[in-house]
C-alpha cells in the first residue's frame, strides 16, 4: 500500500508510518466503500452492476507508469503468456486449476502467484504480457497496467450478478481487451453467490484464447 500511495502522490507529501500496535483515534474520517467501489448502482437491482470511470483509472495508470519509467523500470512488452493462480485463496477458487495449468503450460504459459510479488514487480509483469488468463478476482485488477495490445481471459462462475461491467471498464482503461468465460458453479450452502468456487473446462479456455486472437 505504501508503494501505491507513493506512486500516486503528485505533491510529494510525507507518509507517516504508524507504530505496529493498536492506535486509538479521537476522530477518523473514512470514505465509505461505495465512494470508490459503487456496488448496487441501479435502484432495485441487487447485483454488483456498475461501470468504473475509465478516464480516472486511465489517468491513475499513466501517473504510475510514467513515474516507474522515470525510475528506469523496464516496461517493454516481452510476449509473455501468464496464468494468474488463485490457489492460495479460499473463495472464488478455480477448483480444477491444476488441470488448466497443465493444459496452458503446453502452450507457453507460466504460472504466477501475484501475492508473492511486490507492487512494482506486478506492474512490470502485467505490462510485459501479451495474454493473461486468471480468475476474475483482486489479482485481475492489476490488468489496469497491461500494455494496450494485451488480451485478458477472465474466468468466473456462472452467476450473472458478478460485476462484469466493473472489471471490463477497469481492464479496458489500459487499452487491453477482456473476454469472460463463465464456468460451472460448485454448489455451496455457506458461500455468497458472488464468491462461490467453480470449474472451467480446458476446451473453454482454449476456445477463449483462440477467440481473442491467441491461437494455441
Amino acid at each position: 500500500h505504501r508503494q501505491i500511495v507513493e506512486l500516486l502522490d503528485e505533491r510529494k507529501r510525507p507518509i507517516l508510518p504508524l507504530p505496529a500496535q493498536a492506535v486509538r483515534f479521537k476522530e477518523l474520517g473514512v470514505a465509505p466503500v461505495p465512494t470508490f467501489f459503487p456496488f448496487d448502482a441501479r435502484p432495485g437491482v441487487p447485483v454488483y452492476d456498475s461501470v468504473w470511470p475509465k478516464d480516472v483509472l486511465g489517468a491513475m495508470r499513466r501517473t504510475v507508469l510514467d513515474k516507474l519509467a522515470a525510475r528506469g523500470l523496464d516496461l517493454r512488452t516481452t510476449g509473455r503468456r501468464i496464468f494468474l493462480s488463485r490457489k492460495g485463496f479460499v473463495q472464488r477458487q478455480l477448483v480444477n486449476e491444476a488441470e488448466i495449468i497443465d493444459v496452458l503450460a503446453r502452450h507457453g504459459f507460466e504460472v504466477v502467484y501475484p501475492e508473492k510479488l511486490s507492487f512494482l514487480e506486478q506492474i512490470a509483469l502485467y505490462h510485459s504480457a501479451d495474454v493473461i488468463v486468471g480468475s476474475a478476482s483482486s489479482a485481475l485488477t492489476n490488468c489496469i497496467f497491461c500494455n494496450d495490445s494485451a488480451r485478458v481471459v477472465a474466468l468466473i462462475h456462472e452467476n450473472r450478478s458478478f460485476n462484469f461491467r466493473g472489471y471490463t471498464s477497469m481492464i479496458e482503461s489500459s487499452g487491453a481487451q477482456v473476454l469472460f468465460i463463465r464456468g460451472s458453479t460448485v454448489p455451496s450452502d455457506n458461500t455468497h453467490p458472488f464468491h462461490v468456487n467453480y470449474t472451467v473446462t480446458p476446451g473453454q479456455v482454449l476456445r477463449g484464447l483462440e477467440s481473442v486472437g491467441f491461437g494455441t
